[in-house]
């Protein structure tokens, strides 16, 4: 086979490879269900502690304390770093609390479905891996042609 012919291999084993990596994602993604944003507000806690006997609770709302004393660093000195870290950090945190508060549960699906969504997946994973493996030559006709040229 010569060059041409394994580039053009391997472009389709790229793009086929994504290809079915992401039909097995869309397929496996459309039966999951996500649910607990329903109770997520100003009071509600996004992270929890325990210290012994005492809780301690992070609500949302005071999530957004250090982030606006943070802008307020921000627009008194911007060239300050310590106002953007903890903005960025406040928002940061409020990201992470919505996450941890979803719950994702899958639709009822068969056995043979859930088979084929993660072959989908991961063997349109393997194709992409294999497009970027550079072509095996033969050791001997290349030992051969370096011969030749000194």
């Amino acid at each position: 086979m010569n060059n041409n012919d394994h580039e053009l291999n391997q472009a389709l084993k790229y793009v086929m490879g994504i290809a079915l990596m992401a039909i097995g994602a869309y397929l496996l993604l459309s039966h999951i269900q996500l649910t607990g944003f329903q109770n997520i507000g100003i009071r509600s806690s996004l992270y929890s502690f325990s210290a012994g006997r005492y809780p301690l609770s992070v609500t949302t709302g005071s999530i957004f304390i250090p982030f606006i004393l943070g802008v307020i660093w921000i627009f008194y000195d911007a060239k300050k770093i310590w106002g953007w870290l903890i903005a960025g950090i406040s928002i940061v945190a409020l990201i992470l609390g919505v996450i941890m508060k979803m719950r994702l549960t899958m639709s009822s699906v068969n056995a043979f479905d859930v088979g084929l969504m993660l072959t989908l997946m991961f063997g349109g994973f393997g194709m992409f891996l294999a497009a970027h493996k550079k072509p095996q030559t033969d050791k001997k006709a290349h030992l051969d042609s370096l011969n030749e040229q000194k």
